[in-house]
């Protein structure tokens, strides 16, 4: 993972700084905050090829007030051809305070100005690791600026810096922001084979093991252990053995200062000692046994958490169609995460948030991949009659589903829109057109295996 910048806080202007040695990458955002000030005419945020005032800028964004325009543009040598149109109205005035979010994308920057969608901008420096500073000049008052991986929800947890899907066991992957630390979390979802006897999932620290967990079938019991040249004292105990065979599974280990901290099925299982001195030697993951993978998360420093829950709101697995009653009735701030494979020749599958369980009841929105065309198409029922159809979408023409291949869609219900992401990507939005609190089940139908649904 790129180290990003510190935090800036209440720079002065001009402020010039670092983004990343290694330069931008799709994925990262940029946040800045800050205030217009009285009688200013205009000011800008450039993102840049270095910090030199004859530095190229791949994005001048550059709120004129006096026009009411913002002006996009990109300087190679010279000035290109400039931008100007936008979603919506224009969204800065004398004195007042704004947000400006940029996310990064493999082709364009895409910009919300205090939380609403503002503009796309097609990248005219393609290669992104040439980015490597921020620079912000003219009549405002930078309170801050924070650059970080995300897509473009700000969700209650990071973007998973790695999605392992349908790995071949045995597993052994290199954790890909360097080495475990604090805070890190590993997600395994996954199957145990009909006739399972054991299996195990192992966090490596080189040729040693900090964590071996090792659930057993036939005694019926979870055994965890460290390996520093031998092998140390087996831990065995336990209020109940999660695991059948034949049935799916998740496990979430969550690296806290002094321990492991293990779920199963979304229900804290135990925690583990730390046993090796060094924590962040952990740079490996392995998983051998009786078992078939889907999924494999490996997350940095992460707010998910994945206990507690309320009751009926982490289901696992299960057959199409699967149809969710909610623990409570849509709400806005409320969360679904929705993760399962596709199948192999899929034709498309759908994700509905529905106002009932049968066939006639309203739909609020209708979530549903098609392969043939490779779109997204959105779309509302209300008494058995469905409206205008939506299609485009944020992720730059890229349809995020294949076939074979394991997915997670999260839909958050804001207070005026459904947002969604897919794979930890900001996709679209979809605008309520029938009041959220209607919403009472979801339905999962179509070319795809579930494997796990939460709601928060």
């Amino acid at each position: 993972m790129p180290k990003y910048a510190d935090d800036v806080r209440n720079a002065d202007v001009p402020y010039v700084g670092p983004i990343c040695e290694d330069g931008l990458r799709p994925g990262c955002k940029i946040v800045v905050k800050g205030k217009v000030e009285d009688g200013a005419n205009r000011f800008a945020i450039n993102l840049q090829c270095g910090c030199d005032d004859d530095s190229d800028i791949a994005f001048h964004f550059n709120p004129r007030m006096g026009g009411q325009v913002v002006v996009r543009n990109t300087k190679q040598g010279g000035w290109g051809d400039e931008e100007r149109d936008c979603d919506g109205d224009f969204p800065f005035a004398e004195g007042d305070k704004f947000t400006v979010i940029i996310h990064v994308g493999r082709r364009a920057f895409n910009v919300v100005v205090n939380g609403k969608k503002f503009c796309r901008y097609v990248h005219r420096i393609e290669d992104l690791s040439l980015i490597n500073s921020i620079a912000v000049r003219g009549g405002v008052n930078l309170k801050s600026i924070q650059i970080s991986e995300g897509g473009y929800l700000e969700y209650p947890y990071n973007k998973p810096h790695d999605i392992i899907c349908r790995p071949e066991v045995p597993v052994s992957k290199a954790i890909p922001f360097g080495n475990l630390r604090v805070g890190s979390k590993v997600i395994v979802q996954g199957q145990a084979k009909e006739d399972a006897d054991r299996f195990h999932v192992n966090l490596m620290a080189g040729d040693d093991i900090a964590l071996h967990f090792n659930p057993r079938f036939g005694g019926q019991v979870v055994v965890r252990n460290t390996k520093q040249g031998g092998w140390g004292k087996e831990d065995k105990e336990q209020d109940d053995f999660p695991f059948k065979a034949g049935e799916m599974f998740e496990i979430a280990i969550l690296c806290r200062k002094k321990k492991f901290q293990i779920f199963v099925n979304s229900k804290q299982f135990c925690t583990y000692n730390h046993r090796i001195e060094d924590v962040s030697s952990v740079d490996n993951i392995s998983i051998k046994g009786d078992v078939d993978v889907y999924s494999v998360y490996l997350q940095e420093k992460s707010k998910l958490h994945v206990m507690p829950w309320r009751d009926g709101s982490f289901f696992l697995g299960g057959e199409v169609p699967m149809c969710i009653p909610l623990p409570e009735e849509m709400s806005e701030g409320m969360m679904i995460s929705v993760s399962g494979l596709v199948n192999e020749d899929p034709d498309r599958f759908h994700i509905n948030l529905q106002c009932g369980d049968d066939d006639d009841c309203n739909v609020a929105f209708h979530f549903n991949p098609r392969f043939g065309k490779g779109v997204v198409v959105r779309n509302n029922k209300v008494d058995n009659k469905w409206n205008k159809e939506q299609r485009e979408t944020d992720l730059d023409g890229d349809f995020p589903f294949e076939a074979n291949c394991f997915f997670q869609v999260v839909f958050s219900c804001e207070k005026d829109c459904y947002n969604v992401a897919v794979n930890g990507t900001h996709m679209m939005e979809f605008k309520h057109r029938c009041p959220c609190e209607e919403v009472t089940h979801l339905l999962i139908d179509g070319a795809v295996r579930p494997v796990a649904v939460r709601i928060e």
